[in-house]
């Protein structure tokens, strides 16, 4: 049965074997899973889409977006993670039958502009909180490194938890690809 989210721990290890914990929520994330396909970028990204609208529905209790200006947009606001491509959205509405539409996109961004064709249906949403969001963790030196996750109920044993195993791409920090020339 699922029951209230007491927080999580995530831990990190380069050999499978010995982990590190490296940070620890109490807050679950907003998140949900988005209706039909992320279509296309209608103006290439690295350019506010106003065409497109993506509608979510929430996976957790107290799920809320809000709308913000275009100057917190342009200065990274709202962003949030659909498949393996990063999005900013200015506008949000909340639907009669408990989902949100976003609009006014920023596709492609921290140097996932690879991803906006690859979406599929169904995808999760999760909302990224810059607040919480740890950079600089990685360097490019550890591009191509194979890293292993694990992540478990605080206080819980992760021992029996498999890991999700990352080689890492530090795609944000790679030279973007030349657009608009």
């Amino acid at each position: 049965t699922h029951g209230a989210f007491l927080g999580a721990s995530f831990y990190l290890s380069t050999d499978g074997v010995n982990y590190n914990e490296i940070d620890t929520e109490a807050n679950s994330v907003m998140w949900g899973v988005v209706k039909g396909s992320v279509p296309t970028a209608s103006r290439g990204y690295y350019s506010l889409d106003w065409d497109t609208q993506i509608t979510i529905f929430p996976a957790v209790d107290g799920f809320t977006l809000e709308s913000i200006t275009d100057d917190e947009l342009w200065n990274g606001g709202n962003g949030c993670v659909i498949g393996n491509e990063v999005i900013q959205f200015r506008d949000v509405v909340e639907n009669a039958d408990g989902s949100w539409t976003i609009s006014n996109l920023l596709r492609g961004r921290r140097g996932t502009e690879w991803a906006c064709d690859t979406h599929v249906a169904n995808e999760p949403f999760v909302l990224l909180d810059v607040d919480t969001i740890d950079t600089g963790q990685q360097g490019l030196d550890a591009g191509g490194r194979t890293g292993y996750g694990k992540a478990g109920g605080c206080g819980k044993f992760i021992r029996n938890t498999p890991p999700i195993i990352i080689t890492y791409e530090p795609r944000d920090l790679m030279p973007y690809a030349p657009a608009n020339i």
